[in-house]
């Protein structure tokens, strides 16, 4: 039986992890071995190296989650601008029609939601005039297409965030000790002893929050990247991954990849703008 084809185009790693666990969560499990990959999806890994000459760049190979019957392409772009280009080049290379396309980016302090998929749609259509896929008129919400298409702006579709945010909700449930002890800790920094160079990222409108977040991985993983400790500890364990923002991140998963394990509940509603049949 052919497995069905997904596509999600993401910012950066950390959302991959988060998106990946959540799909893990779900019973997808994550190709490691070429030869276990679904065949459509050969063309998105790239054969050269150094990749575009840049002996410093990321091959910028998707992660893949596959069960018996869907292969999911989960694509970090490396950070905003890439993220239309990105996906406008990838899903031609697909050998086979792509059931769902989808979009995960930041609201950060870069403009509202609703501007946020404004840019994202104005850059889709300088990269490609005819993408192949129609971007929603609404954060959160997912076209029924084909191929579906959705756009979620972290970390709720309407206010100012990050992934963060929602990090910070899931680790209250397990981690709620070493949340607090973080967030403390960061408080008591003497910034006075540090350059204006050290605090330039802290003082950003995430840096906060995302100090925090990477706080409590380094002693959950001590050594290893944020992504690791998302991937592997218990941020989105059972009710970790029940606060309302994740909910609701959890509710565009399924409705985008039709995926009812994604959120298991017959009684929530639906993002996408019409009835699967």
């Amino acid at each position: 039986m052919a497995r069905r084809l997904s596509y999600i185009a993401v910012e950066g790693q950390h959302d991959a992890a988060f998106i990946g666990r959540l799909l893990k969560n779900a019973g997808f499990k994550i190709v490691v071995k070429k030869n276990d990959l679904e065949p459509a999806f050969s063309r998105l890994v790239p054969t050269d190296f150094p990749y575009e000459d840049d002996l410093m760049k990321r091959v910028p190979v998707p992660f893949f989650y596959q069960t018996p019957d869907h292969a999911v392409a989960l694509h970090p772009a490396g950070g905003e601008s890439e993220l239309a280009g990105r996906a406008v080049i990838a899903v031609p290379q697909i050998s086979g029609a792509v059931e769902a396309i989808g979009f995960v980016l930041d609201a950060d302090n870069r403009g509202t939601p609703i501007a946020r998929l404004a840019t994202l749609a104005a850059r889709t259509v300088e990269k490609s005039g005819a993408a192949g896929f129609t971007l929603p008129a609404t954060p959160g919400q997912v076209l029924s297409g084909p191929p579906r298409c959705g756009v979620f702006v972290m970390p709720d579709n309407v206010n100012a965030g990050t992934l963060e945010d929602l990090l910070l909700d899931c680790a209250a449930v397990h981690y709620g000790d070493l949340r607090t002890k973080a967030e403390s800790y960061l408080r008591g920094i003497d910034r006075a002893r540090l350059s204006k160079s050290d605090l330039e990222e802290i003082n950003a409108p995430a840096g906060p929050k995302k100090a925090q977040i990477g706080t409590i991985s380094a002693v959950l993983k001590p050594g290893k990247a944020i992504q690791n400790s998302i991937a592997d500890d218990r941020w989105l364990e059972g009710e970790a991954a029940e606060p309302p923002k994740v909910l609701a991140f959890r509710m565009f998963l399924r409705d985008l990849l039709n995926e009812p394990s994604v959120y298991p509940c017959s009684s929530a509603p639906s993002a996408v703008d019409s009835v699967f049949p």
